[in-house]
């Protein structure tokens, strides 16, 4: 449900940003500025390390030209889970960038280049025992860069939709504090992932 709240937010976006831009004068035919969204329908295929930073994104594509692309991208993730006594609450958020180079083929972008992504998390686990009410928190930040290519079919000049795979590696570093214990722990560690997306675009002009 998650992902498909963020989907749904994100086309009410490109909607009512389109109707925006529509009423303005057209900016040169070798810019171009769009929306759209980044989904990795995939979680199981990640691996745990690299979770955090596994997620549906909206993104901003800005193409210089025919052949160069700028994507800032942002990511919120929120969900609650419940379960006789016990809950887990997880909060994340995401920044990220991309660039690439693009070749066009007819209807058909190729493009490739890397991406750049950081993200912060917290997993809030609450228990009661006998009355008594137990927190653990681990907050996770989280870093990741690498390489990344994609194929996608433009529509019309606005529409576009493709896949991509990108090929991140990076590092976690967790600090985790507890109502039980007055110290935290800290620990980090190394991950690389293949991880696929669909990717939707729309540009407004």
């Amino acid at each position: 449900m998650k992902n498909l709240y963020l989907v749904f937010m994100s086309f009410v976006f490109v909607f009512l940003s389109n109707y925006i831009f529509a009423q303005t004068e057209p900016v040169p035919s070798n810019f171009q500025i769009g929306a759209g969204i980044r989904f990795s329908p995939f979680d199981a295929a990640a691996p745990t390390s690299s979770s955090n930073i596994y997620s549906s994104r909206l993104i901003l594509p800005i193409n210089i030209g025919s052949n160069f692309r700028i994507e800032p991208e942002l990511g919120y993730r929120n969900d609650k889970e419940e379960n006789q006594g016990e809950s887990t609450k997880r909060n994340t958020l995401s920044f990220g960038i991309g660039v690439f180079g693009i070749k066009k083929m007819q209807n058909i972008n190729a493009y490739g280049g890397i991406r750049l992504d950081i993200t912060n998390s917290t997993r809030t686990d609450v228990e009661i025992i006998s009355s008594r009410t137990y927190t653990s928190t681990y907050k996770t930040k989280s870093f990741g860069v690498g390489p990344s290519i994609g194929c996608e079919y433009i529509f019309a000049r606005q529409f576009v939709l493709g896949g991509e795979f990108w090929f991140p590696f990076g590092s976690n570093d967790e600090t985790f504090t507890s109502s039980s214990s007055t110290s935290s722990e800290n620990t980090s560690n190394k991950f690389s992932a293949i991880i696929p997306s669909l990717v939707f675009r729309f540009f407004f002009n």
